[in-house]
């Protein structure tokens, strides 16, 4: 009985001793995952002390942020609505006042401003979605002035009395209007207008640019541009001549039209003026005659190459030379217009310091290579006077330029004989291809075989 007992007793005991094992364990993991809940407990508070704190520092940058957000909008609406700006550009070398503008004067330049004025109000009228509260006509013309006067001038439309006073009057007609002298550089109106066009189109207070220039191709690449940035929408064509350039054509611009304003023809060639060329840098101011001017080294009456002056001392080398020019009489044809010398004339001569490209203005291809078809109204030079060996350069030089009958993807119809280039000189291994850059721009230009001639020219 007492054995029994005690094994008894002695099992109890040692599940008591199990128990209170156990429960020592259990207490020892409850303390443990109890610290590491007051750890994690403790980050949490901190991390969301961390994030109350971005909260509430980024809700004061947001209300700052919404309130200049509201202030630029309030801005914005005040320069395309409460007063708008309308960008005019125009290029003046092709859009070309009409005669009966210019011939008048001062009165013309400012009848001219008004019709200008006018046209653009009335068509912004007739646009949706255009704010036509009180808009602002920004209008800039950019050319050669005394280019584009001689021009006049030549085709008997206006006088320079009447040229000078007629932009005098245009200018003077509203504080932005202006015509604006860019010289006689190569394609300088070309490269303001196409700047301007670059930048203040972009101007969110600009809401409309009526763009003169659709008589050069050379405007297709800042269109593209434009419409790559989503610009073009902007854009309105303003006509000058009925024919607008070839590839100018693809674009699905509004266009308008100001009666009265610009020539709609192109002013015709006067193959007089192209040939006519004065031999001399100096000349009277009468066209019948050439009066030589004594010449220095022919001065000495000991020379050998007049024996008269040994037996007669008043014999004069210079006047021997003199006597022997006759008086030249000008054509009566009533077309001919003789191209005088004047002070203010380019001079014939090219300046031997500059290449030929850098000429002031430079020489015209056409022209000297071929016809050109623009005659006096041609943007470069038709009064230089070239050596052989000067035109044999200009010849090398102006096959670097592609021919631009065939950039528009045409026939030439002067084939390998162009004074023009019709395939890239770098041929296939044009860097400048491979970037988008060469001026050669149809991939058929550098793939160097022999252009084909229309009608076996």
């Amino acid at each position: 009985m007492d054995a029994t007992q005690s094994e008894n007793h002695g099992e109890k005991l040692k599940i008591w001793n199990d128990l209170l094992r156990r429960q020592s364990d259990l207490f020892r993991v409850t303390v443990e995952q109890n610290e590491e809940l007051k750890a994690e407990n403790e980050e949490l508070q901190r991390q969301v002390h961390v994030w109350a704190n971005a909260h509430r520092v980024e809700s004061a940058l947001k209300k700052e942020a919404e309130k200049r957000t509201e202030e630029l909008e309030r801005k914005n609406r005040a320069l395309t609505e409460d007063n708008p700006l309308v960008l005019c550009l125009v290029d003046g070398d092709g859009n070309i006042f009409a005669p009966e503008l210019v011939s008048t004067g001062h009165t013309g330049g400012a009848q001219a401003a008004l019709l200008l004025n006018r046209g653009v109000m009335e068509h912004l009228k007739t646009l949706t979605g255009t704010p036509t509260k009180n808009p602002q006509i920004w209008l800039t013309i950019y050319c050669n002035l005394n280019g584009l006067r001689d021009t006049l001038i030549n085709h008997h439309h206006c006088t320079i009395e009447q040229y000078d006073a007629f932009v005098e009057g245009f200018n003077k007609a509203a504080p932005l209007f202006s015509i604006v002298d860019v010289g006689s550089s190569k394609e300088a109106a070309d490269t303001k207008l196409k700047e301007s066009l670059r930048v203040f189109t972009r101007f969110p207070q600009i809401v409309k640019v009526y763009f003169g220039g659709l008589h050069d191709n050379g405007y297709t690449t800042t269109l593209s541009h434009l419409q790559t940035e989503g610009l073009l929408d902007k854009l309105i064509f303003l006509r000058g001549y009925n024919e607008i350039a070839y590839q100018l054509r693809d674009y699905e611009i509004p266009e308008c039209t100001i009666p009265g304003v610009f020539m709609t023809q192109r002013m015709p060639v006067k193959q007089n003026l192209r040939r006519f060329t004065p031999a001399f840098p100096q000349m009277q101011s009468s066209p019948s005659f050439f009066q030589p001017q004594p010449i220095p080294f022919l001065q000495s009456q000991s020379s050998p190459l007049f024996p008269q002056a040994q037996s007669n001392p008043s014999f004069s080398p210079a006047m021997s030379i003199a006597s022997s020019f006759q008086p030249i009489s000008a054509p009566t044809s009533p077309e001919y217009v003789p191209q005088i010398m004047s002070p203010s004339s380019p001079a014939p001569y090219l300046d031997p310091t500059l290449p030929l490209h850098k000429q002031k203005p430079p020489p015209c291809n056409f022209y000297y290579l071929a016809t050109c078809k623009d005659g006096p109204g041609c943007r470069f030079a038709h009064h230089y006077m070239l050596t052989a060996g000067q035109l044999a350069d200009f010849r090398k030089s102006a096959k670097k330029y592609p021919c631009p009958t065939r950039l528009r993807g045409q026939y030439c119809e002067f084939g390998d004989g162009c004074c023009m280039g019709h395939t890239c000189p770098r041929g296939l291994k044009c860097s400048f291809l491979k970037q988008g850059k060469c001026k050669y721009t149809r991939p058929e230009m550098h793939i160097t075989t022999p252009t084909p001639k229309l009608n076996g020219k």
